[in-house]
């Protein structure tokens, strides 16, 4: 901005107020995380990442959510329901039959071509959640 006004400028301080649904006032401060945890409390301040990721999902079969954590790949026989509108390349959730987040990966086609797959790779894995 100085630059631009011919003043030159610099930033003093700057302080993330909000990021996405979370405010700094919900924030905790590192002192109270140290106070939480050692009182054995800080559990009941954290979010669950369910509360967090807002990705439309796929949820997967019983059978192959265990499958999940040593990165096999979903068929289409393993999966039971999709989950909102994505894009190819979309960070989507990998849900069991209990909503869980299991991982969080990056489509492989349209959430409007799913069904018509064709044997292409339903995602790839970013992170595997255990």
């Amino acid at each position: 901005i100085g630059e631009k006004i011919g003043c030159g400028a610099y930033l003093f301080k700057l302080s993330r107020i909000k990021v996405g649904d979370f405010t700094l006032q919900e924030a905790l401060t590192p002192n109270e995380i140290k106070y939480y945890c050692q009182a054995g409390t800080l559990k009941r301040y954290l979010k669950s990442i369910e509360m967090i990721v807002a990705f439309p999902s796929i949820q997967v079969s019983e059978e192959f959510a265990p499958l999940i954590l040593v990165g096999r790949q979903p068929r289409m026989k393993d999966i039971t329901a999709i989950s909102g509108d994505f894009a190819r390349n979309d960070h989507i959730s990998l849900i069991d039959q209990t909503g869980k987040i299991m991982a969080i990966g990056k489509a492989g086609l349209d959430s409007s071509d799913f069904r018509n797959s064709n044997g292409q790779a339903v995602l790839t894995y970013v992170r595997v959640l255990n």
